[in-house]
């Protein structure tokens, strides 16, 4: 039996929702300001942490590649994370973006940055770039234990970055939710 087999099915989960009155509106618009927020804070912390990196790396990009080392690549990737993020309500509300779309690239710009910090941390930090450690990218070791034993590790020792991850983490879901039960997203 597959482990997702377990988990609760997501309609099932939401049916009783979808019976209550002005499911398309109170419901709906909380929802929209809870994601809009998560998302802000996910873009705000991704460029906090990422620009200043990016600027430095910017500048040590020949030096680094004439000594055949890569730079770390996240600073690039946070910032191009952060200012995808905070393009789409603008492209949507200049209707470049369809509301549907701008819900599923947004789900899956949340699981992609969670999966992309597992995908990081269980891969030595880098090693992978390598063979070892990204300079300054957090010694190039793997934390055992699994995924799972990454997870919780970072909640305890790194508290902002386990906040983050479960900010994402919420804001996937509500994405999901606006998928799923937006009457706006089927009238465009």
């Amino acid at each position: 039996m597959s482990p997702l087999a377990a988990l609760p099915d997501f309609d099932a989960l939401m049916s009783p929702l979808a019976a209550l009155p002005d499911m398309d509106h109170r419901y709906v618009r909380a929802a929209r300001a809870a994601v809009a927020a998560l998302v802000f804070v996910t873009a705000a912390y991704h460029l906090w942490w990422g620009f200043p990196r990016s600027l430095i790396y910017g500048t040590a990009l020949l030096d680094l590649a004439s000594r055949g080392l890569p730079p770390d690549p996240r600073p690039f990737l946070f910032v191009a994370l952060a200012l995808a993020l905070l393009s789409g309500p603008y492209l949507v509300i200049h209707d470049r973006l369809s509301l549907r779309r701008a819900y599923q690239l947004g789900l899956v710009l949340m699981v992609l940055s969670v999966l992309g910090w597992v995908f990081w941390h269980e891969t030595g930090h880098g090693a992978f770039l390598t063979g070892s450690a990204v300079p300054g990218a957090g010694g190039g070791h793997s934390h055992g234990g699994g995924v799972l034993g990454t997870i919780a590790e970072h909640y305890v020792v790194e508290p902002v970055e386990g906040l983050i991850k479960s900010v994402e983490l919420a804001a996937a879901a509500l994405f999901a939710f606006l998928l799923r039960y937006d009457g706006d997203v089927d009238a465009a």
